[in-house]
């Protein structure tokens, strides 16, 4: 696989899946082909915390995902946020279809204050329970700005979506040290807009999992049909 970055959470790292493959290699080929019977290797994996939250809303039966996301700009070198805090302030979204999350970022994606350089306000909601309903396939999502100080970098605010027919990254406010807020009051104005629910396969794509989900699986299975793979009597399904 030649992909290189690891989507939505750290692309600038240019991490990639070859663990996967070197994992599956290992648990198919003989490893000592000098020694007596197979010599094979089984991988496991212990994955710690994401770098970003992913979250789901139920969208007319549909799954909808998200991932908060911010990126800097500072002496004309483009990066990626650091994420410092998620506060879900309406966490109900599958009940009563809003939801309302404030995320705070730090500006550079390593080694600096790991302080809060702008805070994010997104807004959710499905269908009926809009303030200005909506129909009852699709969401709005509203992004506003919080909180920002920082006299160095320019930082645009949005989200990563999928599972509808407008998927991809929205970076839809750009903050900078020319025109820094020093209240909210100051600050750009919100911006909303309305995604309809995809049908799998049709109009709505999904993540990939993390590479030690891949590697877990096949680099340590059990291959019940014979077949080499994961995959049992090569059910599509089971990928």
């Amino acid at each position: 696989m030649n992909a290189r970055g690891l989507c939505p959470e750290m692309p600038n790292m240019e991490g990639s899946y070859h663990i996967a493959g070197l994992a599956y290699h290992a648990k198919n080929q003989d490893m000592r082909s000098n020694r007596d019977g197979q010599q094979r290797v089984g991988t496991y994996a212990v994955q710690l915390a994401e770098m970003l939250p992913s979250f789901e809303i139920d969208v007319d039966n549909k799954v909808v995902k998200f991932v908060p996301y911010c990126r800097a700009d500072g002496g004309g070198i483009e990066r990626q946020c650091a994420l410092v805090n998620v506060e879900v302030v309406d966490g109900n979204w599958n009940d009563d279809g809003t939801g309302e999350l404030l995320i705070s970022w730090e500006d550079s994606s390593f080694g600096s204050d790991y302080d809060m350089d702008g805070k994010q306000q997104l807004k959710f909601c499905v269908g009926a329970a809009c303030a200005d309903p909506i129909p009852a396939h699709q969401v709005r999502f509203t992004l506003d700005v919080a909180h920002y100080r920082k006299d160095q970098a320019e930082i645009q605010f949005g989200y990563i979506i999928a599972g509808t027919y407008s998927d991809g990254p929205y970076l839809d406010i750009e903050v900078d040290h020319k025109t820094q807020p020093s209240s909210v009051d100051e600050a750009p104005a919100p911006v909303s807009r309305v995604f309809t629910a995809g049908i799998p396969g049709i109009g709505g794509a999904s993540y990939l999992e993390n590479p030690l989900w891949y590697t877990a699986k096949y680099g340590s299975f059990n291959d019940i049909d014979g077949d080499g793979t994961p995959l049992h009597n090569g059910d599509p399904a089971n990928k």
